[in-house]
């Protein structure tokens, strides 16, 4: 069992690259015992349609209509059974190709989940969600669904059109090769087509991912939107970016629809060429040399024309899913090239028990990706165990950019991070690091969830007990029992229903519900009233001693404490160091901050 287990998540870990075929391929082998299983019932079914016509040209022979009523009877019978055979075979076919392609689905998606999971902030600054929402959602779905049903299909039309052929073949040689040429050449002029559709396609879908992404953002900043007054701007904007898609999709309704009238337009007329070479080959004696043969071989064969046209309609709709999936696989392919720059998969990581030592920034300089904007540069300090720093200056000095660093957003583009004194940062297993280390940021991160989900996020075996604690610590549990349903209350997306203050304190109740030993504070009290501020600072400060703490604030109240006070200075790193009541009275860059009332 546990081996089992084993080379599942090992098959699961492995990832496929390239187009939907390598996809296809990758996946097969995989299931290698089901795919066969789907085909054989796939070949049974066309077996039982491929030899309807031959069974059918006895039907109409007139040694059976004019013999033995239950010779009749026995052929139907048969022509039914025949039928029947095939629903049965096409329905298991099916019904296990439904399974496989959910099973790929939801593989293929949890790949992509997990990249974008591993993937760096630095992945994220430039994306909109709704992009990558419908890349994940939506082109997995496709990939799923036609990499079960594409093979099958073709496979399914490949088989049924050489046995058609077969079957005609021994019904009658030049009917056979007259209904060849001209399926051939439907099937050549509408492969050409297809080919254009193909990159048609992938155009429309990369402007229909772009107009998902919009829409999700807009809707994301709803709130923005009705305080700014602008609904009618926005409703103007939606018709001015879905120009663009009515523009680009108008070329693959145009072919689309060229496709289609050939495709109808080829296919009627086989069935009317076979009609009408059948009709003069008989007129001519050259059809059957006994001319009392020859209606029964025309009827035959034209409803073999009928079973030969289908694998070729199958064949088109293939290749229109086949244009669809290779769009989508190309877009997954992007998601799954993505790589993190951060090195996560060392070979020997250390594991962190405990973060108990000083924290060293070793000669740490900092660009942000893509940008030549030098945020620190040779910025040095040992950040000693059990103490609390905050750190002051103007917007752009690095502030935030410690903390990031810290929690390993980013690695430093010159010098190392050393926690416990010695430890290389980037040879840490980063989880059992993070384990250690609370974060409060200036805008909360809150998922759609209850109260108790979003509070125990990332310390999940607690009891409700534990909870109630940690939000009492941060003047929230009046508030949530205070609710119909409490801590069973569902919270809207990004905790649509709570106020900023709100938001802020049920982050601090997931802190201190952590109890980590080193804590990271960004801006964490900012959208608090005073009061409220007052109150929670008492407990944040109990909370900070003998712990290793990083605050980055602007108000006097939240700093006031701290052991040490590091000012910074862009291109300069720390001008200042001290406790508030030496800086305050020291000239210098923080007591101009003070005087000027910036840090009020």
């Amino acid at each position: 069992m546990n081996k089992d287990k084993d080379d599942e998540k090992n098959n699961s870990s492995k990832k496929f690259k390239g187009g939907f075929f390598k996809v296809v391929a990758f996946y097969y082998k995989r299931y290698l015992w089901q795919c066969c299983i789907i085909m054989l019932f796939t070949a049974l079914g066309s077996i039982c349609v491929i030899i309807t016509p031959k069974i059918t040209q006895k039907l109409v022979s007139p040694d059976v209509l004019q013999g033995p009523y239950g010779m009749l009877i026995s052929y139907v019978i048969i022509i039914i059974s025949l039928y029947l055979a095939s629903g049965i075979f096409n329905f298991f076919q099916s019904f296990l190709g439904g399974i496989v392609a959910k099973k790929i689905e939801i593989d293929i998606r949890n790949k992509v989940l997990n990249n974008l999971v591993d993937l760096d902030m630095q992945f994220y600054t430039n994306k909109k969600t709704g992009e990558i929402l419908t890349k994940v959602i939506a082109d997995t779905a496709t990939i799923g669904d036609q990499a079960q049903q594409i093979p099958i299909s073709f496979l399914s039309a490949i088989f049924t059109f050489v046995g058609a052929i077969v079957i005609l073949l021994t019904i009658s040689i030049k009917l056979t090769i007259v209904a060849l040429i001209t399926a051939l050449t439907i099937l050549v002029t509408l492969l050409v087509m297809f080919g254009i559709f193909k990159k048609i396609t992938y155009k429309v879908r990369k402007v229909l991912t772009n107009i998902n992404g919009d829409v999700t953002d807009r809707i994301s900043v709803i709130r923005l939107i009705k305080s700014s007054g602008t609904e009618t701007y926005e409703k103007e904007r939606f018709v001015d970016i879905h120009k663009i898609y009515y523009k680009t999709s108008l070329k693959q309704v145009t072919l689309s629809s060229v496709i289609v009238s050939f495709m109808i337009m080829g296919i009627s007329s086989l069935n009317i060429i076979i009609l009408l070479a059948g009709i003069i080959m008989m007129h001519n004696q050259t059809l059957v040399a006994d001319n009392s043969e020859a209606i029964p071989i025309i009827i035959s064969f034209v409803l073999g024309i009928n079973i030969l046209i289908f694998p070729i309609m199958t064949l088109v709709r293939t290749f229109n899913n086949l244009a669809n999936a290779s769009t989508s696989s190309i877009r997954i392919n992007e998601l799954l090239n993505e790589k993190p720059q951060i090195n996560r998969n060392l070979e020997q990581p250390i594991g962190m028990k405990t973060v108990t030592g000083n924290i060293i920034f070793d000669n740490v300089s900092f660009y942000y990706p893509n940008s030549d904007q030098l945020i620190l540069n040779k910025f040095n300090y040992h950040f000693e165990q059990g103490k609390s720093y905050a750190f002051v200056g103007e917007t752009g000095v690095g502030k935030s950019t410690i903390s990031k660093l810290l929690l390993r957003f980013y690695d430093p583009s010159m010098g190392t991070i050393y926690i416990n004194a010695d430890q290389d940062l980037k040879k840490i297993n980063l989880t059992s690091y993070l384990q250690h280390v609370g974060y409060v940021e200036q805008e909360p991160q809150i998922f759609y969830g209850t109260f108790f989900e979003n509070i125990s996020y990332g310390v999940f075996k607690v009891t409700k007990e534990e909870v109630i604690v940690a939000c009492k610590k941060a003047e929230l549990h009046d508030f949530i029992i205070g609710l119909k349903n409490g801590y069973d209350t569902i919270l809207g997306e990004r905790g649509f229903i709570l106020s900023g203050g709100q938001k802020q304190r049920l982050v601090i109740a997931r802190m201190f519900l952590k109890n980590p030993e080193v804590l990271i504070l960004d801006e964490a009290t900012s959208s608090l009233d005073n009061i409220m501020e007052k109150e929670i600072q008492e407990n944040l400060n109990q909370l900070m001693k003998g712990r290793t703490t990083f605050i980055i604030a602007h108000r006097l109240s939240t700093i006031k404490d701290v052991d040490e006070i590091l000012v910074l200075e862009k291109d300069k790193g720390v001008v200042q160091s001290g406790n508030f009541e030496t800086l305050k009275n020291q000239e210098g860059r923080f007591k101009a901050l003070y005087t000027a009332g910036l840090m009020a």
